[in-house]
């Protein structure tokens, strides 16, 4: 019993110390950057044209499995960065995410800029924190995928 103690132990570190490897992991060419304002009124870095969303293809009708998103959330690493509370680790803190991301972005809904956000962490990025920093392998996702991480940061 001890032994598997130890081994879950194990993996969650390393679990952990993948999630913080991929936060620092740094892509040589990135989008434009906007920065969003803590009060959800988006400033604008002159670093660019901003791309267009890429909307995620059409799921097929299911209901969103949070418990699905939350396993994401671990395999992909994202709670090496993001608390799942109110805090700053490297990035901000997840907390309340569904109340404030409506209110980010002028014309997008809580899902789309959730979603705008994982798959071009560049398009928003919170005053406080720096570009580039998130890596750019959520893009991948599927649309199902997508659908159930949203939900599971809906939770939170």
């Amino acid at each position: 019993m001890r032994r598997l103690g130890t081994l879950v132990t194990l993996g969650l570190l390393v679990a952990s110390l993948s999630g913080f490897a991929a936060c620092a992991e740094k892509a040589v060419e990135r989008p434009p950057t906007r920065t969003v304002a803590p009060t959800g009124v988006a400033a604008v870095k002159p670093s660019g044209t901003q791309p267009a969303a890429q909307p995620s293809p059409t799921a097929p009708a299911r209901n969103p499995d949070p418990a699905a998103g939350q396993q994401l959330f671990t395999a992909k690493g994202c709670a090496g960065c993001h608390s799942t509370k109110d805090v700053k680790i490297a990035g901000p803190g997840l907390g309340g995410i569904k109340d404030r991301a409506g209110t980010r972005v002028a014309g997008l809904s809580a899902k789309a800029y959730l979603e705008q956000s994982i798959r071009n962490p560049n398009a928003f990025v919170v005053e406080g924190f720096s570009p580039n920093v998130m890596p750019m392998t959520f893009g991948d996702l599927s649309a199902v995928e997508m659908q159930d991480l949203i939900a599971y940061l809906e939770t939170l």
